[in-house]
């Protein structure tokens, strides 16, 4: 008996086929003990080889929750609640998008050179905390530490989220995307319990009093506190939880500086030949824009919805949180219609569509605005971002070849740097002096400038060569 469940241990750790398997019992004098070791060696094997399919999924539903409960516009109205000024605002936001795109720069050249596992896994733990740091600022009414903890939170998410993207396997990228739908389920609760929160246990605080065996013991309950508590947990387990996730190796070993100085000096090589292609060059320019506005706009808009309709509707940060789920719900549409214009139309008059779409957000927000109006106008440029974001990738494998995708995607993200540097130090200066309303107006006009491009695109491609 004893010998025969060593064999079968040792069948089974050596990968030997299970019709090979089964046929080694038949040696034994006893189908029943033969019966009884094979169950034993599979018991322990099984053991010894736990299903993780359910890893990325769980991964999946801590980030949902973390997305939820930690919004980025929540984040935005406790910046100014803390005591920032819309310039501080608008410019920390810039500046956190160029340190992203820096470090997404160097990781993604360091992922050729060494695994980055235990980088991506880290940095979900980071992020996590960051938020706990945030808490903290806003209980310290400290905008210099709030400013450190979204800088920080920044750096964490390339890698926590985009890189993770890239290195997850694509079996566990087919089944991720069939629960998307459900992802938007759990982050639509967690946004409206986390609004919730902040709204039930205001920024001030709310004193709460009991008594155990005769000594009394008060403190105060603030909601923001609970909700990014909920943040930090859901990212810092879900960061843990990538720590078993099986991920792609593309490292190749080389040495970290040769791997830079070859990237680099290749990328110069290209430069000219993306500079003189006005296909591309349009691409690029027109993209810098819009994420430059989007990013500008985010920065305020949950701000100026809970500053102006603090008194309407649900109130402060629930008004927010409505305006927004219905947005979020409505971009499933977004790449939908984008992959359906995209083939009927073409891509660049699609992106001119998306963008026409975007600039309606801005617009309603600046125009006699009141709940439902921002609500339709919020759900009509996140429906426009969803069809740019798609019409815009599709457009980039049509006219970058395969070999140079890599090339083009870092000269991108040099525009992208050079226009953030540049321009959002002074459209957050611009919202300072003017206030939020002018703000709005001129990023509606950057996004019908936008829309210019792409036609100016479609009128150059339809020349004959």
């Amino acid at each position: 008996m004893a010998k025969l469940s060593g064999k079968t241990k040792k069948s089974l750790s050596s990968k030997m086929p299970l019709r090979q398997i089964n046929r080694e019992p038949e040696k034994a004098n006893s189908q029943e003990n033969a019966d009884d070791a094979i169950g034993k060696a599979i018991a322990i094997a099984s053991a010894k080889k736990p299903d993780k399919k359910f890893l990325p999924v769980s991964k999946e539903i801590f980030d949902r929750i973390g997305y939820g409960f930690g919004s980025q516009q929540f984040v935005s109205i406790l910046f100014f609640l803390t005591g920032a000024s819309f310039f501080v605002i608008g410019a920390i936001n810039g500046a956190r998008v160029v340190l992203s795109t820096l470090v997404s720069l160097l990781l993604q050249q360091y992922a050729k050179i060494k695994s980055v596992r235990r980088i991506v896994s880290a940095s979900g733990i980071i992020f996590g905390f960051s938020f706990l740091l945030i808490s903290t600022a806003v209980f310290l009414h400290s905008v210099a530490l709030f400013s450190l903890a979204v800088l920080l939170g920044g750096a964490s998410i390339v890698p926590y989220s985009d890189l993770y993207q890239k290195l997850v396997r694509e079996k566990d990228k087919t089944y991720l995307r069939r629960i998307v739908n459900y992802g938007l389920i759990i982050t639509a609760i967690s946004l409206f319990v986390s609004a919730f929160l902040m709204d039930f246990f205001p920024i001030t605080g709310v004193p709460v009093e009991f008594s155990i065996f005769g000594k009394l013991f008060s403190f105060r309950v603030y909601g923001y506190l609970i909700a990014f508590e909920a943040t930090a947990l859901s990212f810092i387990l879900s960061g843990y939880i990538l720590s078993f996730i099986d991920v792609k190796d593309e490292s190749e070993g080389s040495s970290a500086f040769k791997s830079f100085r070859e990237s680099w000096s290749q990328l110069r090589q290209k430069m000219p030949y993306f500079l003189g292609n006005r296909a591309i060059l349009i691409l690029v320019i027109a993209g810098a824009l819009t994420s430059l506005s989007q990013t500008i706009g985010n920065s305020y808009y949950g701000i100026f919805v809970y500053d102006h309709f603090i008194n309407k509707g649900f109130g402060g940060f629930l008004n927010v949180a409505v305006v927004f789920l219905i947005a979020v719900f409505s971009s499933i549409f977004g790449s939908l219609v984008s992959k359906i214009d995209s083939k009927a139309y073409g891509k660049f008059p699609t992106l001119a569509f998306g963008t026409l779409l975007m600039a309606v957000m801005p617009l309603s927000y600046y125009y006699k605005p009141n709940l439902i109006l921002v609500a339709m106008g919020t759900m009509s440029g996140i429906i426009g971002a969803a069809i740019v974001g798609v019409a815009n990738g599709l457009l980039a494998l049509e006219l970058v070849s395969e070999s140079e995708r890599g090339f083009y995607f870092s000269f991108y993200s040099f525009f992208v740097i050079i226009a953030y540097l540049v321009f959002a130090p002074m459209l957050s200066y611009f919202a300072q002096i003017f206030g939020l309303s002018s703000l709005f107006l001129l990023l509606a006009l950057i996004l019908v400038m936008v829309t210019l491009l792409y036609v100016i695109a479609v009128a150059l491609q339809s020349q004959p060569a």
